[in-house]
């Protein structure tokens, strides 16, 4: 099973959200394993592979927000599990989740035993310490 943990950027000092989720960062595995550790994630989708090859990169594409899925957790697609809550009220308005993007770390799971755990990075995706 992958799990997608979205970054918490708003409870980030602006510096700290521009490392983890800006421009290129050789130290961004680092740092995500960091605030991982001290609580800047929320976990907010899982996938099970089913014995597919499947893996962190159909997680990542299966959760954009596109013009044809306005909201990849409110009408998810095949394969994806949303994890409530997969909608909010803002000024009367109802969102889903954002899109995942740079910074946001995908697991690879064995039950509760993390296995792998990947970051998004500004090309592809650097594995997270454990």
């Amino acid at each position: 099973m992958l799990r997608l943990y979205q970054l918490k950027v708003d409870d980030l000092a602006p510096e700290v959200a521009f490392q983890i989720a800006g421009g290129p960062n050789k130290g961004r595995a680092k740092l995500a394993a960091t605030l991982m550790r001290q609580g800047y994630y929320e976990p907010v989708a899982d996938m099970d592979l089913h014995g597919t090859s499947w893996g962190v990169e159909t997680l990542y594409a299966s959760t954009q927000n596109t013009d044809d899925v306005l909201s990849w957790s409110r009408n998810p697609p095949i394969g994806v599990m949303p994890i409530e809550p997969v909608a909010f009220f803002d000024q009367g308005q109802l969102w889903g989740r954002r899109s995942s993007m740079v910074g946001d770390v995908i697991e690879e799971r064995d039950g509760e035993t993390v296995m792998s755990r990947w970051v998004v990075d500004w090309q592809g995706f650097r594995e997270v310490p454990l």
